[in-house]
């Protein structure tokens, strides 16, 4: 019974080490293969408002960060905001313009 524990154990052990190499292997190979890949994020075009016919000033006002650094610039476009005569509202639904900005490289 012990030999056949000791078998058991070292066939596990062979097949863990087995796997082990041949995942290792592939993530080697997927590296090498992806070393110089480039990643160049876009946006998309910037909308102009035509403020000329403005009758309504609530404005609200989304920021999501989808950089690696922490930095928050909420309450720093809220006060360029209410500079230029905007009322800003808590619901997209009540605001006559929606203000959406998304960080994305800093």
């Amino acid at each position: 019974m012990n030999l056949l524990f000791t078998k058991r154990r070292l066939t596990l052990f062979l097949m863990f080490s087995l796997s082990t190499f041949l995942i290792g292997c592939a993530a080697t190979q997927v590296a090498l293969e992806k070393k110089d890949l480039k990643v160049q994020t876009k946006m998309s075009k910037s909308i102009f408002l035509d403020l000329d016919n403005q009758i309504e000033t609530s404005a609200f006002i989304q920021v999501k960060n989808t950089s690696d650094k922490d930095i928050d610039l909420t309450n720093a476009l809220k006060q360029a905001v209410r500079k230029q005569g905007y009322t800003l509202v808590e619901s997209a639904k009540e605001a006559a313009y929606i203000y959406q900005c998304n960080i994305l490289y800093v």
